[in-house]
């Protein structure tokens, strides 16, 4: 599970690298280095991704009985 959200932050940060310029752009080479190239962190990303799916789906009766309200 670590890894998998190691794997999302890294893959947050290549899609919204600063560069030198103070302008943000993708990292190609970045997220290759941290996650593209490496397929144990991909399943690692997908393991997590399907983990708050399923706590997702698990709330759902809880979420569709709250009151949202827009001071809250």
């Amino acid at each position: 599970m670590m890894s998998g959200l190691h794997t999302s932050i890294s893959t947050h940060i290549a899609s919204n690298f600063e560069q030198a310029n103070g302008t943000m752009a993708k990292n190609l080479t970045y997220f290759n280095e941290r996650v593209g190239w490496h397929e144990d962190r991909i399943r690692n990303f997908y393991l997590i991704y399907a983990a708050v799916l399923k706590a997702a789906k698990l709330m759902e009766p809880a979420f569709q009985n709250q009151k949202y309200t827009p001071d809250s």
